[in-house]
């Protein structure tokens, strides 16, 4: 019995201690809101005077076996449909995100500096592709590990259009 009670406290603290909750932060002005990186003042991003539609949206997962580039998917996928909703385009300006390793509480979190832009106009039929903002946001992607190097490689040789 007393066997039975010890491994109900093992398992309880265990639970505790690798589980946490998810923190997601609704969208907000940056001059509104504080960053939540606050622990480390010298590398919290400041708010940027002079404009007032500059947003900011933070998350954090609830376990350490979310990956960092799943939550940056996350945060983009919010802010994409806010400013889908006000008729604009996201435009990313800063970002931060919690160092690994992600374990006993240090779960990936991340908080996404932003504004929403006027729509471009459409490209006309047979315009070139944007080559450089394709390759800026494969790099992006492998810098926060949602791409392998090897997938990285393959679709930039696609973009490049070298086989």
């Amino acid at each position: 019995m007393k066997r039975m009670n010890l491994l109900a406290i093992c398992g309880a603290i265990s639970v505790v201690l690798l589980a946490g909750c998810a923190v997601s932060s609704p969208v907000k002005k940056i001059s509104e809101s504080e960053s939540a990186f606050s622990d480390d003042p010298a590398s919290r991003i400041k708010p940027q005077k002079g404009s007032p539609d500059i947003y900011r949206i933070y998350d954090r997962a609830a376990t350490g076996f979310v990956s960092i580039g799943a939550v940056r998917e996350g945060l983009e996928e919010r802010a994409r449909k806010f400013c889908d909703d006000k008729a604009k385009t996201l435009h990313e300006l800063e970002s931060e995100q919690s160092d690994p390793p992600y374990i006993l509480g240090n779960f990936p979190r991340m908080e996404l500096i932003f504004t929403c832009d006027t729509k471009a106009q459409p490209k006309a039929a047979g315009a070139p592709p944007d080559k450089y903002g394709e390759l800026e946001k494969l790099k992006r992607l492998l810098d926060t590990g949602a791409l392998t190097e090897a997938e990285f490689d393959s679709e930039k040789r696609k973009v490049l259009g070298v086989p």
